[in-house]
């Protein structure tokens, strides 16, 4: 029995105690933005999407809230980056994965104004009316001020009855970087903007977690960006196609689930990216690695 014990603490501190480092160790990140920056963070959500931009002033706008079921996390992440209050909020589809946290995030963050496609302001009206702030709906075509320096051009609002109703195309522009903002993936919602804009673009966050059904070729080749972002939704997997398309195009890709959360620092000249990823995921995950070789499977 006493040699039973033995090898199980032995084991247990072979593959458990290397990880046995602070879970509550603080993630602290300076972005060190200076006159004419800004920046662009891709929250790595299990489930949903939230993406922060910041300026060289301190104002701060989150494009969408995450799915409810990721609410630590996306409260964590913006502990992060220091943000204890948020100029406004875009939405960008109505769907759970963007919207979960609108109501917690106004209410945290002491939001003042939230911009909302005009398609889904009936769907959104007892969380926006019920609160003290100003809402700003858009339209297709419509501008949006997002900060100093930082504009969003609607390419694209879904006015279609449906799930997708709402859904939009924004491009953002800061100075000669853009961000092609994609929250819907259908052919003929691309076929159009590729039709009637110039959609040049340094960075584009792929549609609905590179959804099979958009990101067409045509799309990737009139964008041209040189960075692309996925977000996780869950354990919901990214069309290999698209995969095989934005590799083939030669884009840099990052995949929120395996990169962890992703920073884009712009300025007039050029860009620098880094990834943050909370300590604890990353055990998690070298653990698991372990305990696989350990029972002789490989580690994927």
């Amino acid at each position: 029995m006493k040699q039973v014990f033995t090898l199980i603490l032995f084991t247990w501190l072979v593959f458990f105690a290397p990880f046995m480092v602070s879970a509550e160790e603080e993630i602290d990140v300076e972005l060190n933005l200076r006159s004419g920056e800004s920046a662009y963070t891709f929250f790595d959500l299990t489930h949903g999407e939230a993406t922060l931009i910041e300026n060289a002033k301190g104002e701060k706008t989150l494009i969408d809230t995450g799915h409810r079921l990721s609410q630590d996390e996306l409260f964590e992440r913006l502990g992060m980056y220091h943000v204890s209050d948020i100029d406004r909020i875009i939405i960008t589809n109505k769907q759970a994965e963007y919207t979960g946290n609108l109501q917690e995030v106004i209410d945290r963050y002491d939001v003042k104004e939230v911009s909302i496609p005009k398609a889904m302001s009936e769907d959104l009206a007892p969380i926006l009316f019920a609160s003290d702030i100003t809402v700003d709906p858009f339209e297709t075509k419509d501008d949006l001020y997002v900060m100093e320096g930082v504009m969003a051009h609607v390419l694209f609002v879904e006015t279609r009855p449906g799930i997708h109703e709402g859904a939009s195309v924004l491009l953002f522009d800061n100075t000669d970087k853009k961000l092609l903002f994609m929250s819907v993936a259908d052919y003929q919602v691309e076929t159009f903007i590729t039709e009637n804009y110039n959609i040049k673009s340094t960075v584009l966050k792929v549609a609905e977690f590179a959804s099979e059904r958009g990101t067409s070729q045509k799309l990737l080749d009139e964008a041209d960006p040189q960075v692309a972002v996925i977000f996780q939704n869950d354990d919901e997997l990214p069309s290999p196609f698209v995969l095989e398309r934005l590799q083939g195009t030669w884009i840099e890709i990052f995949q929120t689930s395996r990169t962890g959360t992703v920073s884009i620092k712009w300025n007039d000249e050029d860009y620098e990216i880094f990834t943050i990823r909370p300590a604890e995921k990353e055990q998690l995950e070298q653990m698991a690695d372990r305990l696989k070789g350990f029972f002789g499977f490989k580690a994927q």
